[in-house]
C-alpha cells in the first residue's frame, strides 16, 4: 500500500491540492516540482474515538485524458484559512520558490472573487472527458458554472449554490450580481414545490434580504403549515430568527403556529416561544 498520496519522489512540501476539496478522504494533489498529478483516497483506522491513524493511500486510476484535464486546473495553498491559487503551468525547484510565488499570488488575488482568480490562471478549454471519476464530478460542475451567463436559468445556479461541493462559491457570487433579488426570492417563496421555496429561503438568508416583498410570502406559508412534519416550519422559524427585528411583522403567524404545535411538537413549540419572547424583549 503506498504511503504517499502522489507517486513521485519530490518533497511532500511541494504537493498542493488541485482546485477544490473532494468528498471524504479523497484528494487530487499535484506536485509543483515535477508536475505529477494523483487522485488518491487516504485509508485510515480509528481504533478509538478521535484516534485517527493513517494506514496509507489508494491511488485511483485515471486515464491520461482525465489526468490531463483534471491536472490543468489551478492548484491552491491555504493562507490564513483562505485559498491562494497558482497556475498549473507553475513549477518550482525549491520550497522557497514556492513560498515566494504563493506570497505574490496572495497579494495579487486579494479582494477577487473565485471566477476572477481562476480564469487568469488558466482552466480547461473543454468540458470534462467521459468516465470522469465520481470524486471529480464537482470539477465538471465548476467548469459548467464558469460558462454561466445572463441566459442561465436561476434554478440552475440555485441548485449549485445549495450543494456542498462543486460550484457553490461561484453560484453565490453569480447570484450576488443579479438584479431584483428580493423579487426573485418572493416568487420562489410562493412556489408550490418545497425545493423552490428552500431556494427562496436561501436567498433571503444568504443576502440578508428583508422587507414586505419577502416577509409576506414567508408569513403566508407559515399560516398554511399545520405542523413541522416536513421540517419546513423549522426552516421558516430559523429564517425568521436570522432576520431578527426585520421579521417581527410575522408575529401573528408565529403566535398561531405556537398554538397549532403546542400538543404535537414540544421542541418546535419551544423554539417558536423563544423566538416570540426575543421579539417582545429585544436585546
Amino acid at each position: 500500500m503506498p504511503n504517499r498520496a502522489v507517486d513521485c519522489s519530490c518533497p511532500e512540501s511541494m504537493l498542493l491540492a488541485v482546485l477544490d476539496n473532494l468528498p471524504g478522504n479523497q484528494q487530487l494533489l499535484a506536485c509543483v516540482r515535477c508536475g505529477h498529478v494523483e487522485l488518491s483516497d487516504a485509508l485510515v483506522n480509528e481504533p478509538h474515538p478521535g484516534d485517527v491513524q493513517l494506514l496509507g493511500y489508494a491511488w485511483i486510476e485515471m486515464s491520461e485524458a482525465i489526468r490531463d484535464w483534471a491536472g490543468s486546473w489551478p492548484r491552491f495553498a491555504m493562507i490564513a484559512e483562505k485559498r491562494v491559487y497558482l497556475s498549473a503551468q507553475c513549477l518550482f525547484e525549491t520550497t522557497a520558490e514556492l513560498s515566494a510565488a504563493i506570497e505574490k499570488a496572495e497579494a495579487d488575488q486579494s479582494g477577487l472573487e473565485l471566477r476572477e482568480r481562476l480564469l487568469p490562471l488558466g482552466v480547461p478549454m473543454a468540458p470534462s472527458p467521459e468516465s470522469l471519476p465520481e470524486a471529480l464530478s464537482g470539477f465538471s460542475e465548476i467548469w459548467d458554472a464558469l460558462q454561466w451567463d445572463d441566459q442561465t436559468p436561476i434554478e440552475v445556479v440555485l441548485a449549485a449554490a445549495n450543494r456542498f461541493h462543486g460550484p457553490r462559491r461561484l453560484a453565490r457570487n453569480f447570484l450576488a450580481g443579479l438584479p431584483d433579488l428580493s423579487a426573485r426570492a418572493a416568487v420562489l417563496l410562493q412556489d408550490s414545490e418545497e425545493e423552490a421555496r428552500s431556494w427562496g429561503r436561501y436567498l433571503v438568508k444568504e443576502f440578508a434580504l428583508s422587507g414586505e416583498a419577502v416577509l409576506t410570502p414567508i408569513r403566508g406559508r407559515l399560516r398554511q403549515l399545520a405542523d413541522n412534519s416536513t421540517s419546513e416550519m423549522y426552516e421558516i422559524y430559523a429564517l425568521l430568527r436570522e432576520m431578527g427585528s426585520e421579521a417581527t411583522g410575522a408575529r401573528p403567524e408565529v403566535e398561531a403556529a405556537i398554538e397549532r404545535v403546542a400538543k404535537s411538537d414540544y421542541y418546535m413549540h419551544q423554539d417558536l416561544v423563544k423566538l416570540l419572547a426575543k421579539w417582545q424583549s429585544p436585546g
